[in-house]
């Protein structure tokens, strides 16, 4: 039997070669240069010859002729000298010749192996070529078939893109620089033909043919520009700029659950169907010139990074989302739009708007415009805004022409609340006067936070026209240090026929009046010296 800790092996290459080891000579070192001469055995042979005579001469006491014996003793020693120097010049020889063999095979061996290294770079260089080729190829193919005018091919021909651009971003053939090449041709090719199928040309299919593959190509670029995860089957497309510019686009697009840095351009597009942002982080979104024509959408703890609303859009809603811009102040403009079917309407609830260079994610001011339109047609409808339950910095209402509602309602504001109001001539000399129409403007259970000696509501009317019915204030409450239990409701009072007919008074929970001010009137009709400008109760 065999111990348990009785090392063994069932390969014969092993012991053959332990062996093999063993039976190898071994070889001598290797004698100094200086010894390496042809006269290094000579004297050898005279160094064991001179001592042996001199002992044989002096043997027994007294100086003699050796004998003959002990001569051919001296010369025996002498001659194994000799042959002794004469065996380890040619051992050294020999280990000279081994080492030089050695190093031969050594130099032949980097060769080869130099020589296979180039045959295998040759070859991935053939083997990328080939897939280059084959990439490029597949790709003209592909080009045939979106300019196919059957819409059955031109949709599997999506398809096939979207694979070929999955597979390059696999490829261990393609270096870098050629992945990004080809990944970004594949990109605009998809953003061409998402073009081509907005434009109704005869024989190309229907429009719900063409909606399907404008569908297709918005699944194909939305599921890569989402942030990929560690083993993503699908090419990176999460930084790259997607141009969905000039397109009718005729399905709904829905993007939902969608995390990029891609920055999408959707300028100059029309989009006739539904568009809906779901729980969508983009930290780019250019679409102030596109148009709207359905309803749009943004939900779901959105964040989006624009300079300002779309500029077209009748029906829009903005619900939970997080609005990150580059500017001071972010603008809304009301629209007024001609023989519209429904009431062109901008709701934004449970909102924040925050610059993007404010690392504390502060909100910032807000300035809503209305816009004067020149139209003479009387179906021209005014677009209204609904702000509710939003987190709100200063707001400014800028209205020359206030043909819309504007409703503030269940916010909290941080600063103040600014009207002005003014009016404004045409081309003709004209002027364009505020309507005498009623409860345009209302501000209903709001909390505003002013600072200590700033009016939470100020309001300018630079017309001739009595305003009093034009805006309309319910239940607002004040807070000056951030307490709930020290709020004040705001009220007021309407002063017939005084320059500035507004008195808002600030009361305390038990009744007692701690800021009242007058506004209302235009800059130019304050009084430095007066009661008619915000009073604060004096600091004890």
């Amino acid at each position: 039997m065999v111990p348990a800790d009785d090392e063994h092996t069932d390969s014969t290459e092993a012991a053959s070669n332990t062996d093999k080891k063993k039976r190898e000579p071994a070889r001598l070192t290797s004698m100094p240069g200086w010894l390496m001469k042809w006269w290094s055995p000579l004297l050898v042979a005279f160094i064991l010859f001179a001592p042996s005579l001199t002992f044989a001469i002096l043997w027994g006491g007294q100086p003699h002729w050796p004998s003959s014996k002990a001569m051919k003793l001296c010369m025996t020693i002498t001659g194994a000298g000799l042959a002794f120097s004469a065996w380890q010049q040619r051992s050294h020889d020999n280990a000279v010749r081994d080492d030089d063999k050695l190093d031969r095979e050594r130099a032949a061996a980097q060769a080869r192996a130099e020589r296979e290294e180039q045959r295998g770079l040759e070859e991935t260089r053939r083997l990328e070529q080939i897939e280059r080729d084959e990439y490029w190829k597949r790709r003209e193919q592909i080009y045939q078939l979106l300019g196919s005018e059957n819409p059955g091919l031109r949709l599997g021909a999506v398809a096939l893109l979207a694979e070929l651009a999955d597979k390059a971003a696999q490829s261990e053939q393609l270096n870098k620089t050629e992945q990004q090449q080809l990944q970004r041709h594949i990109i605009d090719t998809l953003c061409l033909q998402l073009r081509h199928e907005g434009i109704d040309r005869n024989g190309e299919g229907t429009i719900s043919e063409r909606a399907q593959i404008q569908e297709a190509i918005f699944e194909t670029i939305l599921t890569r520009i989402e942030l990929p995860g560690d083993e993503s089957p699908y090419a990176d497309w999460s930084r790259e700029s997607i141009n969905i510019t000039s397109c009718v686009v005729h399905t709904p697009v829905y993007i939902t659950n969608l995390t990029t840095h891609a920055t999408i351009d959707l300028s100059q597009s029309k989009f006739l169907g539904k568009f809906e942002l779901n729980n969508a982080n983009i930290p780019k979104l250019i679409w102030e010139r596109a148009y709207f024509m359905n309803e749009l959408v943004t939900r779901n703890n959105s964040t989006i990074g624009i300079k300002s609303l779309p500029l077209f859009a009748p029906i829009s809603r903005y619900l939970d989302t997080t609005f990150i811009h580059n500017s001071g102040t972010f603008s809304i403009t009301l629209e007024s739009y001609a023989n519209w079917p429904a009431e062109p309407t901008i709701s934004l609830s449970r909102c924040k708007f925050t610059a993007e260079a404010r690392k504390a994610k502060t909100c910032t001011p807000l300035q809503i415009y209305t816009s004067y339109n020149e139209s003479t047609e009387e179906k021209a409808i005014g677009q209204n805004l609904y702000i509710s339950d939003c987190q709100l910095a200063d707001i400014t209402v800028d209205a020359t022409y206030i043909h819309s509602h504007i409703s503030i309602v269940e916010n909290s504001i941080t600063g103040r609340v600014q009207i002005d109001l003014a009016e404004q001539s045409n081309k003709d000399g004209i002027l364009k006067r505020t309507p005498h129409t009623s409860d345009r403007i209302q501000l209903r259970h709001n909390v505003i936070y002013p600072g200590d000696d700033e009016m939470p509501i100020a309001i300018t009317n630079y017309t001739d026209t009595n305003i009093t019915n034009l805006i309309r204030f319910y239940n607002n409450r004040i807070s000056r240090d951030n307490t709930p239990e020290k709020f004040h409701t705001l009220e007021h009072e309407i002063l017939i026929d005084n320059p500035k007919p507004f008195l808002f008074l600030e009361q305390t929970s038990a009744g007692n009046v701690a800021h009242r001010w007058k506004t209302g009137g235009g800059h130019e009709d304050i009084d430095l010296f007066s009661d008619s400008i915000f009073r604060a109760p004096p600091k004890v």
